[in-house]
């Protein structure tokens, strides 16, 4: 893939994030933009559940400490993360499961660099 220049001298550090331009919404498009609504706390809560189990019991990284009670201790947190948030009156009030994803992918380096002694601690 062909990357131009500004944005790869962008890619590699050398100079700051061009802005990006924003033009209205012609109004014949307005009909084609959806709104999916927001998941209700339930759901969502079942869906970082998902999420949490997999890397648990799915992945290496949590060792022994795999059981029912770490997954919904973390569950428990990351929705109430989401919750707070969501709460917030600015950009950071956008919240998604990629960020729930990034979080579980966090966590389980820590506890793979330092081998289930992170473990001890919780």
């Amino acid at each position: 893939e062909n990357i131009p220049a500004s944005r790869f001298a962008y890619l590699s550090g050398w100079e700051e994030a061009p802005a990006e331009e924003r033009h209205a919404l012609l109004g014949s498009m307005h009909p084609l933009v959806w709104d999916f609504g927001q998941l209700s706390s339930q759901v969502e809560c079942l869906y970082i559940q998902q999420i949490v189990m997999r890397y648990v019991f799915k992945t290496e990284s949590f060792g022994p400490l795999q059981d029912a009670n770490l997954v919904s201790t973390i569950t428990r947190i990351l929705a109430a993360c989401q919750a707070y948030m969501r709460a917030q009156d600015d950009e950071c009030s956008f919240v998604s499961l990629r960020d729930v994803e990034r979080a579980m992918m966090v966590m389980s380096w820590f506890f793979k660099l330092n081998e289930g002694k992170l473990g001890e601690l919780m």
